[in-house]
């Protein structure tokens, strides 16, 4: 959930520096990238699934840093394809948010 706001804090401000400064265009496709790192955090905070842990096929139910490897097949299929969508989607937030913004103001 951290992550998700810090990317938003980071999305905002340069989104305002942007539009203060009739920025370069080009500006508008890095602010995609705060943008997916803030979707990533919110969306991995609201499936309660870590990205990370579903593409190496590994989870953590005990102490912190204790990882153990998801030997089950159909469960380490359904984890990637999980870790895959939440993915896609992150990346559509921020080029949706980053392409809207230079149609908006350029």
């Amino acid at each position: 959930m951290i992550i998700g706001y810090a990317g938003l804090v980071i999305t905002i401000l340069m989104t305002g520096i942007i539009v203060a400064t009739s920025g370069d265009p080009m500006l508008c496709v890095l602010v995609a990238i705060p943008a997916s790192v803030s979707s990533y955090g919110f969306l991995q905070a609201r499936a309660r699934f870590c990205v990370v842990y579903g593409l190496a096929g590994v989870f953590n139910f005990a102490s912190i840093g204790k990882k153990t490897k998801v030997t089950d097949r159909d469960a380490r299929r359904a984890d990637l394809k999980r870790a895959f969508h939440i993915n896609a989607m992150a990346i559509g937030v921020g080029l949706t948010y980053g392409g809207t913004l230079y149609f908006l103001l350029f």
